[in-house]
C-alpha cells in the first residue's frame, strides 16, 4: 500500500477550469433530455459532464455527496428480454444486446455486479411479477399525469413508493409503460405458414394420422388452402360436417410430417406454440395471431378482444406472442366441469390492430370495436402490489440508448443506471478507459474465494481504468466495516498512485454526531479529505438527480469555494 508521501499532490477545481472548454454538450444534452427538465439542472449537468476531460488533466477527484447511486439492480435470475428471447440478467454479458422500450436492440456497455441487496416484488395488473432493488429506476406516471397527457417521469422504487399511493379510491395509480413490438433476431423460413399454424393450433385435431380442421367459416379454409405445399388438398371429411382434413396426393404429408418434428402431435390440452414461431419476425408472428384468432377468438361487444384455451402452455405462449406484438393481456381462469382440462384460460388482449382476417370477425370489429376504445389501457400496466422477499445477489447494466430502457419479465418497461453510467458514458466518448462498480460490488469481487477469470478481467479493468467511479459508498455490508475501509484505503491509494482519477457517488453521512454508520463514515472522511472536491446534493427533491441547485450552480460560476 503507498504511503500519504509517495502520493503526488492534488489539484482542486478552480473558477478557470470550471469553465467549459471546447467541449460539445450535444452528447450530454440528448442523454439528459427525458429526466431533466429544467434548464439550471441540464446546465449544471453539461458543465459538470463535460468536465471530464479537465479533471483527467488535472487529476482532481470528485466526492457526489448525497447524489442517488446506481443501485438500478436486478437478481441475477430475473428475466431480461434480447433479440433472442427472455435469458437471465447473470448470463448477460458486456457487448451482448437487450431489447429497450420500442422494441429494438440496444447494446449493453457495461455490467456492474451489486453484491446481496434486499429485493422487493413488483406486482402488475397483468399478473406479472417483477424483482428489483428498492433503488431500481422505473419510468413511470400515476393517473394524474395520464389523464393530463404529461410526460413520463423516472425515479427509485422507494421514492415513487413514498410520493404516490399504489392504489387510489377503488382504481390503481402507478403506471409503467409496456413494449412495443419487438424486433427478433430470427427471420429463417418457418416449416408451415404461420397462419396455417394458427388456425391448426386454435382449431386443429393433431394427434390422429391426418391433421384436420375444425371450422364452418369457409373463408378460413380458403385461405389455409393456399397455405399448404403443392400436391396437398384440404378437403371435407364426410363424417363430420365441419372437419376438413389435409391430406396429400402422393408421398409424404408434409403438415404431419411438420407437425411431428414440432412435437405438436398432441391433444388440446397439451397444444402449444413452438419456439421458433414466437421468435421470429413481427409480420410471421402478426400471422399467427390472426390465424389463432381467427379460429378461437372473439370479438365482443365490449370491443374487447379474447382467445380461449385449455391448455396452460398455449396460454403462456399466446401470451407472449401477444405481447412481443406491443399488445397488453390480462388472463383470467375459467373452471367450469364442463373442461376436460378443469380449467378453460381466457386471454384479454388489449389493441385496436386488426388482429383477424375472417369475414365474420372484420364485420364484428367494424361494429364493435372504437377507434379511441381506452387508447392509454393498452401502452401501460399498472402496479398493483409492492413487497419486501428478502436478498438476492444482483447486477445492474448500462445500455446503449438515449431512454436508458430495457425489457424485463412480461415485457415491462424498466430502467438502467443513471447518474454514473451517464459518468461513464461520458468516459467512453472522451476515449478515456473507464470503471464503474459499486463499493458493495468491489468488496465482492476482491473478497471472492475462487474467482473466475471473468473476475480477474474485471479486477485488471478496475486497476488499468482512466476513470474508476466507486457508487454507492455507504450501502454495503457493514459486518466487515474494518475490512471495508481497508480495501477502500487500498484502492484510493494505488489508484491516485497510477494517476487515475475517481469519482465517489455516495449517501452516507460523512459529518454529524452519532449515528449508527458514524464511525465507518467519519473513516471514508478521513480518507477522502484534501483529495477529493465534493459537490452535495439534496435528496429532499423528487426528482431522479437530487441536488442543491442553488449551491451547484454557484459553485460553477465561482461565486462560493
Amino acid at each position: 500500500m503507498a504511503s500519504k508521501r509517495d502520493v503526488p499532490p492534488r489539484k482542486t477545481l478552480s473558477k478557470e477550469n470550471l469553465l467549459i472548454r471546447g467541449v460539445p454538450v450535444e452528447y450530454i444534452e440528448g442523454t439528459l433530455r427525458d429526466y431533466v427538465q429544467d434548464d439550471e439542472y441540464k446546465d449544471f449537468f453539461k458543465k459538470y459532464l463535460s468536465n471530464l476531460h479537465l479533471m483527467y488533466e488535472d487529476r482532481v477527484n470528485l466526492c457526489l455527496y448525497g447524489a442517488n447511486g446506481t443501485g438500478k439492480a436486478q437478481p441475477l435470475d430475473e428475466l431480461v428480454l434480447t433479440p433472442k428471447g427472455f435469458v437471465k440478467m447473470g448470463e448477460l454479458k458486456v457487448g451482448d444486446y437487450v431489447i429497450d422500450e420500442h422494441g429494438k436492440p440496444t447494446k449493453i456497455l457495461n455490467i456492474f455486479p451489486q453484491g446481496m441487496r434486499p429485493v422487493y416484488e413488483v406486482t402488475f395488473d397483468t399478473g406479472v411479477k417483477v424483482r428489483c432493488d428498492k433503488d431500481h429506476l422505473w419510468k413511470f406516471k400515476n393517473r394524474n399525469m395520464i389523464s393530463r397527457e404529461q410526460d413520463w417521469q423516472v425515479d427509485t422504487l422507494e421514492n415513487i413508493l413514498n410520493r404516490f399511493k399504489i392504489k387510489r379510491g377503488k382504481g390503481n395509480n402507478i403506471a409503467v409503460p409496456i413494449s412495443k413490438a419487438v424486433e427478433f433476431n430470427n427471420d429463417k423460413e418457418l416449416p408451415i405458414h404461420p397462419y396455417l399454424l394458427g388456425v391448426l393450433i386454435a382449431d386443429g385435431y393433431l394427434s390422429g394420422i391426418t391433421p384436420s380442421i375444425s371450422t364452418t367459416e369457409l373463408d378460413i379454409i380458403e385461405k389455409c388452402n393456399e397455405l399448404i405445399p403443392e400436391n396437398h388438398y384440404i378437403r371435407k371429411n364426410s363424417n363430420f360436417n365441419t372437419s376438413w382434413n389435409i391430406g396429400c396426393k402422393g408421398g409424404k404429408n408434409l403438415i404431419n410430417k411438420h407437425l411431428k418434428e414440432m412435437g405438436l402431435k398432441v391433444t388440446s390440452s397439451e397444444k402449444f406454440i413452438p419456439k421458433e414461431y414466437l421468435i421470429t419476425t413481427k409480420e410471421n408472428r402478426l400471422e399467427l395471431l390472426r390465424g389463432l384468432m381467427d379460429t378461437d377468438g372473439c370479438i365482443r361487444k365490449s370491443g374487447s378482444f379474447t382467445y380461449s384455451t385449455i391448455s396452460n402452455q398455449l396460454k403462456d405462449d399466446v401470451v407472449f406472442l401477444a405481447n412481443s406484438l406491443g399488445y397488453k393481456t390480462v388472463v383470467t381462469e375459467d373452471k367450469r366441469a364442463k373442461y376436460s382440462s378443469g380449467v378453460c384460460f381466457n386471454i384479454t388482449i388489449m389493441t385496436n390492430d386488426l388482429i383477424f382476417s375472417t369475414k365474420k370477425q372484420i364485420e364484428r370489429y367494424k361494429k364493435f370495436v372504437k377507434p379511441t376504445y381506452k387508447k392509454h389501457i393498452r401502452e401501460i400496466s399498472y402496479i398493483t402490489d409492492v413487497r419486501y422477499i428478502g436478498e438476492e445477489e444482483c447486477q445492474c447494466i448500462m445500455v446503449d440508448n438515449k431512454d436508458h430502457t430495457y425489457v424485463t419479465r412480461g415485457f415491462i418497461v424498466t430502467h438502467n443506471t443513471f447518474l454514473s453510467s451517464l459518468i461513464v458514458k461520458e468516459g467512453y466518448r472522451l476515449r478515456y478507459k473507464t470503471a464503474l462498480i459499486t463499493m458493495q460490488g468491489l468488496i465482492d469481487l476482491y473478497f471472492k474465494p475462487n474467482k473466475t477469470e471473468e473476475d480477474w478481467e474485471r479486477i485488471k479493468m478496475i486497476r488499468e481504468a482512466d476513470f474508476l467511479v466507486i457508487d454507492e459508498l455507504g450501502k454495503e455490508n457493514f459486518t466487515k466495516s474494518g475490512s471495508n475501509i481497508n480495501l477502500l484505503e487500498e484502492t484510493l491509494r494505488n489508484a491516485v498512485t497510477k494517476g487515475q482519477v475517481i469519482i465517489i457517488c455516495t449517501n452516507l453521512p460523512l459529518e454529524g454526531e452519532g449515528g449508527l454508520y458514524h464511525q465507518y463514515g467519519a473513516s471514508i472522511k478521513s480518507l477522502i479529505d484534501g483529495s477529493f472536491v465534493k459537490l452535495e446534493f439534496d435528496n429532499s427533491d423528487y426528482r431522479p438527480i437530487h441536488l442543491n441547485k442553488k449551491r451547484a450552480i454557484k459553485l460553477l460560476r465561482g461565486e462560493e469555494d
